[in-house]
């Protein structure tokens, strides 16, 4: 219902509401790993509608870093975030985006960190070093090839993915079992069917849905 509402709004309505870059269930998961974990300090590779959305619903956190490699992105989402705690940087990547990579490296430990910009490979292999003990780590778009094998030093980590090449989430925490940090057994049970009628779901209400259906009758 959640999908419906979304894709209704969207493409019928011509709304554009401050949404991520996400499927609906994507951002139900980080919702509510953000309510369960409560984490103080987040670290997120990748700026835009997300930042925005998860801090203006989960107001438990001291510090939102958010590092973007476009200043002209990262200034548009600047001018629409209000909220003093987030800090939304540009940084030139340099070679191998190594600056892009580095910049937490002075910021102190996180309990959070998201990656779901550029360099997600190298990102996710720095991630450990910016981690607390307690954190956890989400991967988007974690469906996508180039990402695997994904690390296996976390006590424990969990896939979450559909029918399509990419999209889909990889969390992983340092301490703690995935199944105390979100509601594991809801989640993927809505990912199995997604798994299992994705395609038709979407050939009925994705793009084009308006033409097909003129099609049809």
């Amino acid at each position: 219902m959640q999908d419906l509402r979304y894709r209704f709004e969207r493409r019928a309505l011509r709304r554009n509401p401050v949404w991520p870059l996400m499927k609906p269930r994507e951002v139900e998961i980080i919702m509510d790993l953000l309510w369960r974990l409560r984490p103080r300090r987040v670290l997120e590779w990748g700026s835009g509608y997300g930042t925005l959305y998860f801090t203006r619903r989960y107001s438990g956190f001291d510090t939102w870093l958010s590092i973007e490699h476009s200043e002209e992105w990262a200034e548009r989402i600047r001018h629409l975030n209000t909220d003093p705690r987030v800090e939304i940087v540009s940084v030139e990547t340099g070679e191998g985006f190594s600056g892009y990579v580095d910049y937490p490296s002075n910021r102190g430990a996180f309990d959070l960190v998201l990656v779901d910009g550029r360099a997600r490979t190298a990102c996710l292999a720095r991630a450990p070093l910016y981690l607390s003990g307690r954190g956890c780590l989400i991967l988007h778009d974690a469906g996508r090839g180039q990402y695997h094998p994904l690390p296996s030093s976390y006590e424990d980590n969990c896939s979450f993915g559909d029918y399509r090449d990419e999209g889909g989430l990889w969390i992983a925490s340092q301490e703690r079992a995935i199944s105390d940090l979100i509601d594991l057994p809801r989640h993927l049970s809505v990912w199995k069917l997604y798994r299992r009628y994705g395609r038709q779901i979407n050939w009925l209400y994705g793009p084009g849905v308006i033409s097909r259906w003129r099609e049809v009758l």
